[in-house]
């Protein structure tokens, strides 16, 4: 299956550890391993399995993946729940053991060592009791959230689960989407709880589409939860140079990509008590919507400030509490005044130069440091990366606005020599003049594409299209007259 991770759309295969007693790859299986192999009953009949704590068994496993590799699996899902391989040395923990040899498989093929893991299960077979649990492993496994019901109350426990797993060092939490246990009632499940589910995988450490039925697939839901479900998938792609700058940063640091609104006001009290609430990065508030109706009311905490709604450009201050209505088609996100919100325009208009869009929240000094790499292999341990400073700064007495991209440091193959940036000011004046590194640069129409800038009156949104630009050096975007306005929520009707 695909699944949408930091870094885009990533080829990865589930793995029920055992071979059919008439897999052709059989009699490989066993030379290697020496003729051990353990055979049981498994989910589709007789075969055989492997002692992972047996270095010829746990070769004659790798031996049979290793071309799945080369064909391009990006990584494996370890499902531990429906076949018997185990582990029989004393004092190991399964799951750790295992996501450690595949995580090791990972690094010697030259990728990134990580995989999907279950927590383990004996079967009730004495052979395979042993300790595992939802915590044995924090090194090389993601936590996945098992397979989930389609229910409202199961999207509500993964969203407050995910924060709640980063608060104990699971940074990159991965949530079934879309639900998965269970014939769905009526032939589908609801479809407002689908495009709900979707809408928390977008702003979530990984997005994974998770089902044993198909029609639980985005396309086989009527409209218009069908089209919206399509455009989160997209927007989950056009993010995808923030929320890879996040895994970076939790890589680096530890801190989670979903954090729990206490880790950042621990001396707000109403910061412990909205659970489903969770800070995507420093400046992006998140509230994921876990009620139906085709328009659903959220009651969240804003922490201080001034914070502006990333689907509508309403504004509010906290701190303390509102109630915010949401349609199908947006959920309750919230980004800090002076937040950067980098993007990848390519994914969303197809333009062949790949421009890069950064989206800037108005009303105070922001930053953001953009993190780059291949994407694969391990260049990025032998300093293979970039990153960009990029800085939001309210001009004298308020009535402008500066945007700067510092040149970038450091390389990595493959990292561009320059790049167009449309910067899209969020909430501000009309402005009197745009300058480019003090060059002005004249107006143009609205979605040309063309160097230029253009002002939209409706949303308080200026839009700055840049030339092709060094990365190099640095590109200072100056809006003369574009100050902070303040703006309410629009009239809120069904999707």
């Amino acid at each position: 299956m695909r699944w949408l991770g930091a870094h885009g759309v990533d080829l990865t295969l589930n793995i029920h550890s055992s071979i059919a007693l008439d897999d052709p790859q059989l009699a490989l299986a066993e030379s290697t391993a020496g003729g051990t192999l353990f055979e049981t009953g498994c989910t589709e009949g007789l075969c055989r399995v492997w002692d992972w704590s047996s270095e010829a068994q746990a070769e004659s496993n790798f031996v049979l993946q290793q071309p799945l590799e080369r064909q391009g699996v990006s990584f494996f899902w370890l499902d531990w729940c429906c076949d018997d391989s185990y582990v029989s040395m004393p004092g190991l923990t399964p799951d750790a053991w295992i996501g450690h040899l595949y995580a090791q498989q990972m690094l010697d093929e030259g990728e990134r060592g990580f995989v999907l893991a279950r927590i383990g299960s004996s079967n009730g077979n004495p052979q395979r009791e042993y300790p595992a649990g939802p915590w044995s492993d924090h090194t090389s496994a993601i936590a996945f959230t098992g397979d989930a019901w389609g229910t409202w109350s199961t999207l509500a426990d993964e969203v407050a689960l995910t924060p709640d797993e980063a608060s104990v060092g699971e940074p990159y939490v991965s949530d079934d989407v879309g639900s998965y246990l269970g014939p769905p009632p009526g032939g589908q499940d609801p479809p407002d709880l689908y495009d709900r589910w979707v809408q928390f995988g977008t702003f979530s450490p990984i997005l994974r589409l998770h089902s044993n039925d198909e029609n639980r697939l985005p396309w086989q839901f009527p409209q218009p939860v069908q089209g919206i479900a399509e455009d989160f998938l997209r927007l989950r792609q056009a993010l995808v140079p923030y929320t890879y700058t996040l895994a970076a940063q939790a890589h680096r640091t530890g801190l989670p990509m979903a954090q729990p609104l206490y880790l950042e006001y621990p001396g707000q009290p109403d910061a412990y008590a909205f659970p489903e609430e969770y800070l995507y990065g420093r400046d992006v508030l998140v509230a994921p919507v876990t009620e139906s109706g085709n328009v659903a009311q959220t009651t969240l905490w804003l922490p201080p400030g001034r914070w502006i709604d990333y689907f509508t450009g309403a504004t509010l201050t906290g701190p303390g509490t509102t109630t915010v209505s949401d349609p199908l088609s947006r959920m309750p996100v919230f980004v800090r005044a002076g937040g950067i919100v980098p993007e990848d325009l390519a994914t969303t208009t197809g333009v062949g130069h790949n421009p890069l869009e950064l989206q800037v929240f108005s009303g105070a000094d922001g930053s953001f440091d953009l993190y780059g790499d291949t994407g694969t292999g391990l260049g990025y341990n032998r300093g293979q990366s970039t990153t960009t400073p990029i800085t939001d700064a309210v001009g004298v007495g308020g009535d402008s606005s500066v945007v700067t991209v510092g040149p970038a440091h450091g390389h990595y193959p493959g990292a561009p020599r320059a790049r167009a940036y449309r910067v899209e000011m969020v909430d501000v004046t009309a402005p009197s003049t745009v300058r480019v590194d003090g060059r002005v640069l004249g107006p143009q129409a609205p979605g040309s594409g063309s160097p230029g800038w253009s002002y939209e009156a409706s949303t308080a949104t200026l839009v700055v299209d840049t030339p092709m630009l060094p990365t190099s050096g640095a590109v200072t975007v100056t809006a003369t007259g574009a100050g902070a306005v303040d703006r309410s929520e629009p009239a809120t009707t069904p999707s």
